[in-house]
C-alpha cells in the first residue's frame, strides 16, 4: 500500500514496533545493559565485567566479591529500578555471578 501523505518517523517507528514484539523487546532487553550500568554507578561499574540480558533474566559477571555481595543485596531495587526507567517489566530476575 502506497502512502501519499507524509508520515511521523516517530509513527512508522511505533508501528513497526507494534508490529515486531520480539523485536521491541530485544532492543529493550538491550537498553537495560546500558540502564543497569547507570543505575549502579561509575565506581561499581568499573568492577562489572559483562551484563547479558537473555529472556528477562539478566546475568551480571562480576571481579570483586565484595562488588558481587553488594549487587546481590540490591538486585531487586535495582531490578525494579530498570524496569521503571523501561516503562515494563523486562527484567524478571538479576543473577550475579
Amino acid at each position: 500500500m502506497r502512502r501519499t501523505e507524509p508520515v511521523k518517523i516517530g509513527e512508522m517507528i511505533n508501528d513497526f514496533f507494534g508490529s515486531n514484539p520480539k523485536l521491541a523487546r530485544r532492543i529493550a532487553e538491550n537498553r537495560a545493559v546500558d540502564i543497569f550500568k547507570q543505575t549502579v554507578g561509575k565506581d561499581l561499574a568499573d568492577y562489572i565485567m559483562r551484563v547479558t540480558v537473555s529472556y528477562g533474566k539478566m546475568y551480571v559477571q562480576v571481579r570483586s566479591s565484595v562488588i558481587r555481595h553488594e549487587i546481590f543485596l540490591r538486585r531487586t531495587t535495582l531490578m525494579n529500578s530498570i524496569n521503571q526507567e523501561l516503562g515494563d517489566k523486562i527484567i524478571s530476575t538479576i543473577i550475579v555471578k
